[in-house]
């Protein structure tokens, strides 16, 4: 029985893991649309932690959706993948605001 156990957790992870890409990008564009304006104009380090704390929940919340797909993934499992989805989706979202940032504070010629 054990082996089957860790055949699941194994069959879990991977599948998880596989999905964890199309997930921070669709969580990513969510997060974008929730974001105020005015975070573009935070310093770097602010805008990452207010982003971060900004997509904690809906990171929850599509990793809950997605845990009952994976019944055999313990909660320090989903606490890690959780984590490593915060980041890739905070990365995303701070790589488009600091993006947005540079095009609006581009300087023209008169």
């Amino acid at each position: 029985m054990p082996v089957l156990k860790f055949v699941a957790r194994l069959r879990d992870h991977l599948r998880l893991s596989n999905r964890l890409d199309a997930l921070a990008t669709t969580v990513s564009q969510r997060v974008r649309q929730e974001l105020p304006k005015s975070v573009a104009s935070m310093p770097r380090a602010e805008a990452r932690g207010y982003i971060r704390a900004r997509s904690t929940p809906i990171v929850r919340e599509a990793l809950q959706s997605l845990a009952g797909d994976h019944r055999s993934l313990s909660r320090n499992a989903l606490d890690r993948y959780s984590t490593e989805l915060n980041d890739r989706v905070t990365k995303l979202v701070l790589d488009e605001v600091v993006k947005a940032r540079t095009w609006y504070n581009t300087r023209r010629a008169a």
